[in-house]
C-alpha cells in the first residue's frame, strides 16, 4: 500500500510555525510522498471488493474525514467501539467508490441504507460508471452508519459499511462564518473557565474529537432518535443536550461522598478493592466531577456501563463543566462547530420571567440579613389552598395585587424560591442555519439538566442573536436571556429582630416591606446589581477559548488564562461592558408573546409558561439602593472598594474595612452588619447541618462563635471615617472549616460575605454581597 503524508498549511499568514489546527474551506493539500512516486490516490481498505477512493479531491470535499481514527482503549479492561476500516464522510458531497476484481463484471444496479432504518428519509442515489460508483450524499442525509450495495440483478454481490456525519464547511446561509470557527470542528484541546467574575481559571479539557470511539458512541446516542430527524441539526442538537444529562453524565452538587453509595437511576458506586473481586463492574467506579479532564475517559465509561448490562449508564458525576465538554466532544465529531462558554454571575430563573429573586429580612435598625435558604419561604398552606388562583400574574411579577389576591402575598416565594445566580455557568454553542437570518449563526445549548422544556431537561438551540435582540423565540430562548442579561427583584421581610422564632413568624405572615400596597421591594426590577456592585452583574463576562495553540504559560498555570479568552458578552447583551449598564434598554425587559413551536418530529406545542401573558416593561431600575432608600436628605457615602482582600487566606487573620464620609452638617449614626456564608458555585449555601425540620447553612464564625457581627459608629459633621475589624486566624482554621463541611481544596466552594450599613437619621442603606474563594496561605502551601 502506497503511504503519504499529508501536509496541512494554514496560509493566512498568521502562524509561521507551518503547524494548523483546522482546513481551509476548499484547501488544497500537498501530498508528499514516502514511497510509490506518483501515487495520485489511495484507496481505502477494500470491504467485499470495494473501496473508497480518498484523493485531493476527496479531502476537499470532506475535509477532516481522514483524521478518524481508531486508538487504544484508555483503560485496558475497556472495548470501545472500532471503526474497523470504515470511512468517514460528510453529507452534501458526492463520494467515489471503486469495486475490483470480479465485482466490476458483475455489478448492475447499487444503492444505499442507513443501518437501523428501512429508509434513510431523504433520497440518495448511487450510479454505476464502469468500475466506478457515484454516490451523491444529500445536504440533509441523516448522520449515522450506511452501507453501499452492490446487486447482479437482485442478488447482492458486494457490501460496503461508511459513516456520515454534518458538513460545517458547507453553510451557505451562514454569512459570517469564517475561518476562525473551524478551530471548534477540529480542535483536540480547549479551555473551560471556572471560578468568580473577579478570580476564576481555566482548564485544559481534551476533547479528542476524531477518536473513532467518541464517534461511534456519539453515533450510538442517537439511535434513540427517529431517523428521519438525524438529519436535522436543530433535532440532533436539541436531543444532545438531554441525551448527554440522561445517558451519559450523572450530575451531583453539593454535600455528600462522590465515591460511595448508588444514587436514584444510577448504579452502585464501586471501590477499587471491589472491582478487583468483579473485574466486569470496571465501569461502576465513581468520580469527584473535579478530577475529569477530558471526554474520552468518561466516554469509554459510559459504553463500558452500556456493555456491562447496567440499569443507569451515566458516569457519576458531574458537573455544569463535564456536561459541557462532553458534549463539545460530541459536536465535533459528529461534525457539528462546537465550542464551552462560560457564563460569570450566570442568573437561574425557575418561572420564566427573566428575573432573579432575592429575599432579606430587615429589623428597625435597617440592618438587613440575607435569607439562607428561600426554598423553605413558601407557607404550606399556599400550596394546598385555591384561593390564590387568578392570581398567578401578580405573585410571579411581585406587584398588581388586587383586594382578591393581597391574603396571598404570603406565597410570593413560592414562584421563584428557588432562582439563584452561579457564580459561573458553562454551556456549549454549535453553528448551523435555522433558516432565518435572525437565527442562523451560534445557537445555545446546555446539557445540565436545570429546567424541563417541553417536559424534559434539555435547552436549545437558542439562537444568540434573539438573546441579544432579548427576542422571545423558540428553544428555551427567555432562559438563556435570564441567565446572561436577567434583572433582580427583592423581597425584604420586615422583623423586629434576627430571632429564628420571629422569622418565621415574618414568612408565615408574609410580613414584607410593602410598595403602595405590593411586595416587590420600591416596586421595580434592578436591571443591575442593586447594591452596586459591577462584579455581581448578571452575565457580567461571557468567554470563550480563542482559536489556536493554547499558550504554555496557560497550560502550567490557570490562572494565567487570560489572554485565552475569546470574549463574548457583546454578542449575548445589548450593553456588554459592566461598568456602563445605566440605560434602560440594557434591561432584560419582560418576555413577550412568541408563536408557539413544536418539538422537532412532535406535533405537541412547547410548554409556554404564560408565554403569551404581555408584561409592561416601565418597572425597571439601574440605580444603587442607597440611592432609594430613606429620605431625600443623602448625606453619607460609603465605599466598599476595600471591604474584604480579593484572597481569603485559612489559618490566616482576614481584615474587613469600609470608609464612610459624612457631607452634611449635622452627626450622623451608621449601623452595620456583617455575616459570610459557604455557597457552592451554583449560589446555594452550603449545608452545615440538616434535621427533618430544619437545614442549617455554613457560616463564617466572625466574632467568637457569632456569625452575625453588628456595630455602630458616630460620624462627625464632615468627618470620614474608617470601619476596621479583623476576624482572627483561628476562625479561618482549617479543622474549624472542615468541621463546617468546607473542603478547602475544593475551587468551586466560597465565601458569600453580606455587609449592610443603615444611616439612621435618614433611611440611607447600603449593602454589598461580595464573593470570595477560600486559599491556602504560602506557608502552608510550602
Amino acid at each position: 500500500k502506497n503511504k503519504a503524508k499529508v501536509r496541512r498549511n494554514c496560509g493566512d499568514g498568521r502562524r509561521g510555525d507551518g503547524k494548523t489546527w483546522w482546513y481551509k474551506p476548499g484547501q488544497v493539500e500537498e501530498i508528499i510522498e514516502d514511497e510509490a512516486p506518483g501515487a495520485k490516490e489511495e484507496d481505502a481498505p477494500q470491504e467485499q471488493g470495494i473501496s473508497l477512493v480518498v484523493n485531493a479531491e476527496f479531502r476537499r470535499k470532506h475535509v477532516l474525514c481522514d483524521r478518524y481514527k481508531d486508538l487504544p482503549a484508555i483503560d485496558p479492561r475497556a472495548k470501545p467501539p472500532v471503526l474497523g476500516g470504515r470511512p468517514v464522510v460528510r453529507r452534501g458531497q458526492e463520494v467515489l467508490f471503486k469495486a475490483h476484481g470480479d465485482i466490476v463484471s458483475s455489478m448492475t444496479s447499487a444503492d444505499v441504507e442507513i443501518l437501523g432504518a428501512k429508509t434513510a428519509g431523504v433520497p440518495i442515489s448511487a450510479r454505476i460508471q464502469g468500475e466506478e460508483i457515484y454516490v451523491d450524499l444529500p445536504a440533509l442525509a441523516p448522520v449515522g452508519e450506511y452501507e453501499l450495495h452492490l446487486y447482479k440483478a437482485k442478488k447482492t454481490v458486494a457490501t460496503f459499511p461508511f459513516i456520515v456525519v454534518f458538513n460545517p464547511f458547507t453553510c451557505s446561509d451562514c454569512p459570517e462564518h469564517s475561518d476562525e470557527h473551524e478551530e471548534y470542528v477540529a480542535g483536540d484541546e480547549g479551555l473551560l473557565w471556572q471560578g468568580l467574575s473577579d478570580d476564576h481559571t481555566a482548564n485544559v479539557w481534551h476533547h479528542e474529537p476524531f477518536r473513532a470511539a467518541n464517534l461511534l458512541i456519539s453515533l450510538a446516542l442517537l439511535q434513540h432518535l427517529p431517523v428521519e430527524l438525524r438529519g436535522d441539526v436543530v433535532a440532533v442538537s436539541r436531543f444532545l443536550t438531554n441525551a448527554v444529562g440522561e445517558k451519559v453524565c450523572y450530575g451531583k452538587w453539593g454535600d455528600g461522598n462522590y465515591a460511595t453509595g448508588k444514587p436514584a437511576n444510577g448504579y452502585r458506586c464501586r471501590s477499587k478493592k471491589s472491582i478487583k473481586r468483579h473485574a466486569d463492574k470496571w465501569s461502576h467506579t465513581c468520580h469527584d466531577p473535579s478530577t475529569w479532564h477530558g471526554s474520552s475517559p468518561l466516554l469509554e465509561q459510559h459504553w463500558g456501563l452500556v456493555q456491562s448490562g447496567a440499569t443507569g449508564t451515566a458516569v457519576q458525576y458531574c458537573q455544569c463543566f463535564v456536561f459541557s465538554g462532553i458534549l463539545t466532544t460530541i459536536g465535533r465529531s459528529l461534525g457539528l462547530a462546537t465550542r464551552s462558554v462560560t457564563n460569570f454571575q450566570s442568573a437561574h430563573d425557575v418561572n420564566s420571567d427573566r428575573g432573579v429573586s432575592k429575599f432579606f429580612f430587615s429589623t428597625p435598625e435597617g440592618i438587613w440579613d440575607p435569607v439562607d435558604f428561600p426554598d423553605e419561604l413558601c407557607p404550606d398552606w399556599c400550596e394546598k389552598s385555591k384561593k390564590c388562583e387568578g392570581c398567578e400574574t401578580a405573585l410571579r411579577r411581585g406587584r398588581g395585587f388586587s383586594e382578591k389576591c393581597k391574603a396571598c402575598i404570603p406565597c410570593v416565594p413560592c414562584h421563584s424560591r428557588d432562582d439563584s445566580i452561579w457564580s459561573f455557568h458553562v454551556w456549549n454553542e454549535m453553528y448551523f442555519a435555522r433558516g432565518k437570518e435572525t437565527t442562523n449563526g451560534w445557537q445555545t445549548l446546555d446539557a445540565t439538566p436545570q429546567e424541563l422544556s417541553n417536559g424534559k431537561f434539555q435547552m436549545g438551540p437558542a439562537s444568540v442573536k434573539e438573546v441579544q435582540n432579548g427576542t422571545s423565540d423558540c428553544y428555551d430562548t427567555d432562559f438563556v436571556i435570564g441567565e446572561v442579561n436577567g434583572d433582580i427583584k427583592l423581597y425584604v421581610y420586615n422583623v423586629p429582630d434576627l430571632n429564628e422564632k420571629t422569622k418565621l413568624r415574618a414568612m408565615e405572615k408574609g410580613d414584607f416591606v410593602l410598595h403602595n400596597g405590593d411586595p416587590l421591594f420600591l416596586g421595580f426590577r434592578w436591571y443591575t446589581d442593586p447594591f452596586g456592585d459591577t462584579y455581581n452583574n448578571v452575565g457580567f463576562k461571557i468567554v470563550t477559548k480563542k482559536p489556536g495553540p493554547i499558550a504554555k504559560k496557560c497550560v502550567k498555570n490557570p490562572a494565567k488564562c487570560q489572554m485565552e479568552e475569546l470574549d463574548l458578552t457583546r454578542t449575548y447583551k445589548r450593553c456588554p461592558d459592566a461598568q456602563d449598564r445605566q440605560m434602560p434598554f440594557c434591561a432584560a425587559g419582560y418576555r413577550t408573546s412568541k408563536a408557539k413551536c413544536a418539538d422537532p418530529g412532535t406535533l405537541s406545542l412547547l410548554e409556554q409558561k404564560e408565554a403569551d401573558l404581555l408584561e409592561d416593561t416601565a418597572f425597571t431600575q439601574a440605580g444603587k439602593i442607597h440611592e432609594l432608600t430613606g429620605s431625600h436628605v443623602k448625606d453619607v457615602e460609603a465605599t466598599f472598594d476595600d471591604f474584604v482582600p480579593k484572597y481569603v487566606e485559612i489559618n490566616r487573620d482576614l481584615p474587613l474595612q469600609i470608609t464612610f464620609k459624612n457631607r452634611g452638617g449635622e452627626k450622623r449614626k451608621v449601623n452595620i452588619a456583617i455575616s459570610a456564608m459557604g455557597m457552592d458555585y451554583r449560589g446555594l449555601p452550603v449545608i452545615h447541618l440538616e434535621t427533618r425540620r430544619k437545614k442549617y447553612a455554613m457560616k463564617l464564625p466572625i466574632e467568637g462563635e457569632q456569625t452575625l457581627l453588628q456595630r455602630s459608629i458616630l460620624l462627625e459633621p464632615y468627618e470620614s471615617q474608617t470601619f476596621e475589624y479583623v476576624v482572627p486566624a483561628e476562625n479561618l482554621d482549617e479543622d474549624l472549616l472542615e468541621s463546617l463541611e468546607v473542603n478547602a481544596a475544593e475551587g468551586n466552594f466560597f465565601l458569600q460575605f453580606h455587609v449592610s450599613a443603615h444611616v439612621e437619621e435618614t433611611g440611607q442603606t447600603f449593602a454589598r454581597q461580595p464573593r470570595r474563594r477560600l486559599t491556602e496561605s504560602e506557608d502552608d502551601s510550602l
